[in-house]
């Protein structure tokens, strides 16, 4: 909208020669410190936006719960599977206890 009212101020300047020069240099500056504003803006608003995105994704990081599968030590593939074995196991057990209902 800013620049078809400055296309259109331009056609009137040009085809009336009503304005002086010092007022259509005015008009001229007016015109580009308004688009460099909006420039600037939109910008703002998209760094804005990719903070946002940052920020929310480190918030869905934290709100994840780590899956502890045993003590800290050094361990082989094989002893990882093993004891996510056991933990689901160990899981599967408490559920089930959790599921009876006492008489």
């Amino acid at each position: 909208s800013l620049l078809s009212l400055y296309k259109r101020i331009e056609e009137s300047i040009t085809y009336s020669r009503e304005i002086d020069s010092p007022y259509k240099r005015d008009i001229q500056k007016l015109a580009n410190i308004a688009e460099n504003a909006f420039t600037d803006r939109a910008i703002l608003l998209d760094e804005n936006l990719l903070l946002f995105e940052q920020n929310n994704e480190k918030a869905t990081r934290k709100s994840i719960r780590a899956t502890v599968v045993g003590s800290t030590r050094v361990m082989s593939y094989e002893d990882i599977i093993e004891a996510q074995k056991q933990r689901d196991i160990k899981e599967a057990a408490a559920k089930v206890t959790r599921g009876r209902r006492s008489k």
